[in-house]
């Protein structure tokens, strides 16, 4: 199985998570049957994974379920990078996959949840009948700096539905050894924003389960994976 990869999230310190699109643009996440990817596996650290990267699963094994039908079980052994997509090829699939609006990626059990934090959704677990896409955006985008125990990136958009506040977890915004928040790049995207002429995507996610202190019980968190911009759609880590 060959993708090229579209998001790339940052998780803990020294982590990552990475999906893709097949020949068909459906996505596909590949997972390790033993812990998680790390920052290792970067392109710009000798691995295989960057925005924009072709690799190859060569003995994938379904494991998902929903809303995480995406998960494609495998070994680090068993991933190949083969190339670098072109700009072009991969705002093409990005343009191929990506969907109006939040619920035409995710269905109708994503529900709206209001926090400290923003605007936001949920997915109970075992509904929805996806994880991970691609939304084309029109209305005005934004990303704004919020001061957690460290500084982190959301961003603000409508999907002419839902207005929303999110997480970013986009990788390519944080530098990989302690996801330190690079606010230069926060600056120049967000002055890239300001362009109407730019054609935005984002590819959008499901977090794993969760609980948070004021629920009752865990659910599936919708957040921002990568951003991109027709300007500069194969842009990858520094």
């Amino acid at each position: 199985m060959i993708i090229v990869i579209n998001h790339l999230t940052r998780m803990r310190p020294g982590a990552i998570c990475v999906a893709g699109m097949d020949a068909e643009y459906r996505h596909v996440r590949p997972v390790l049957k033993r812990g998680q990817w790390s920052t290792a596996s970067l392109r710009k650290n000798g691995g295989v994974f960057d925005v924009g990267s072709v690799v190859e699963l060569l003995n994938p094994k379904s494991v998902g379920s929903p809303p995480e039908m995406e998960d494609r079980e495998t070994e680090i052994a068993e991933v190949r990078f083969l190339r670098d997509t072109s700009p072009g090829k991969l705002w093409k699939a990005l343009k191929v996959a990506a969907r109006p609006t939040s619920t035409a990626i995710f269905g109708d059990a994503l529900t709206r949840r209001f926090t400290s934090d923003g605007l936001g959704a949920t997915m109970d677990v075992g509904k929805g009948r996806a994880s991970l896409g691609c939304l084309s955006v029109t209305s005005p985008v934004s990303i704004r700096v919020k001061q957690y125990e460290e500084p982190k990136a959301r961003i603000q958009f409508s999907d002419g539905q839902f207005a929303y506040d999110l997480m970013l977890t986009d990788a390519r915004f944080y530098e990989p050894d302690k996801w330190t928040l690079r606010q230069a790049i926060v600056h120049q995207v967000n002055e890239r924003l300001q362009n109407r002429k730019v054609e935005v995507i984002l590819s959008v996610g499901l977090t794993r389960p969760f609980k948070r202190k004021t629920d009752k019980e865990s659910r599936h968190w919708l957040q921002v994976n990568n951003l991109h911009l027709s300007d500069n759609p194969l842009w990858q880590m520094q």
